[in-house]
């Protein structure tokens, strides 16, 4: 098997951090961490740019001097409430060219030694005229866990041994779990590294009609106890991890400006 390393993955871009910034610009910031960073004995070269890096993704797990630094900062809060990831989750990130394909930035790998999971983003027609200004307000299905009792796109486990492509699984998961059989497309519109380890695929589950949305419920299996369809100004309300809400916005304006990636050609 010829194996490859796949492209960079798309960033996150890092909420919490920007939200803890609050007022200060990037400069005072960095010049905040670099005291607390101080009072501790340690010593971080912590800029502007550097926090520019964090906010925009481009850092998804900081390097132990900066990751006591922000444990002395936020104490109360974990590397997942500061918007990073574990390097345990980075490494599942790493992909390879094998019989299963998926295209990432137009490149045709497949995760060979990985799971995670497989997300269909189903976007309901709108019930009136959207309007030509400002970024439409699309409806899209949510599901709510059981046992968490938070809100996501409906989504099924997958792992490379399974001999199946994650689109297919995503796809009778929904028909198991939710009572309706809707063909979940293998086009690929967000994938990254999921807390606290493997990866997020979210395909295109396409525009369904409000009656197929009306049809799903949630079967008596114990994963799901609500489903709902739900608008994307709604999101910021809704009782949903922030990476989550960062994953839909992604996958949405993929979807809308046609940069969803899809399968291969065979």
């Amino acid at each position: 098997m010829i194996t490859m390393r796949a492209p960079q993955l798309p960033l996150v871009p890092n909420l919490a951090m920007r939200e803890l910034r609050g007022n200060l610009s990037p400069r005072e910031f960095a010049t905040k961490i670099r005291r607390a960073a101080k009072e501790i004995g340690e010593h971080v070269s912590c800029d502007a740019r550097y926090v520019g890096r964090v906010e925009a993704g481009e850092i998804r797990c900081p390097n132990y001097a900066y990751r006591r630094v922000f444990r002395h900062m936020w104490p109360e809060k974990s590397l997942a409430d500061l918007g990073f990831a574990p390097r345990r989750a980075l490494r599942h990130a790493r992909l390879s060219v094998s019989a299963t394909h998926l295209l990432v930035r137009g490149v045709g790998v497949a995760v060979t030694d990985a799971t995670g999971r497989g997300f269909a983003l189903f976007e309901v027609e709108p019930d009136a005229p959207q309007s030509s200004s400002g970024p439409p307000d699309a409806r899209i299905v949510l599901v709510q866990d059981e046992r968490s009792e938070r809100w996501d796109l409906p989504g099924a486990s997958w792992a490379t041994d399974m001999g199946e492509h994650p689109a297919a699984i995503t796809t009778r998961h929904v028909k198991d779990r939710l009572g309706i059989g809707l063909p979940v497309s293998p086009t690929l519109l967000d994938v990254g590294p999921m807390v606290p380890g493997g990866m997020a695929l979210v395909f295109d589950g396409g525009t369904i009609r409000p009656v197929d949305a009306l049809l799903m419920r949630p079967l008596s299996d114990g994963e799901y106890s609500a489903v709902r369809v739900a608008r994307t100004s709604e999101l910021p309300e809704m009782d949903m991890d922030q990476h989550v809400t960062s994953r839909i916005l992604r996958a949405l304006a993929n979807k809308h400006t046609g940069c969803g990636i899809p399968p291969p050609v065979k």
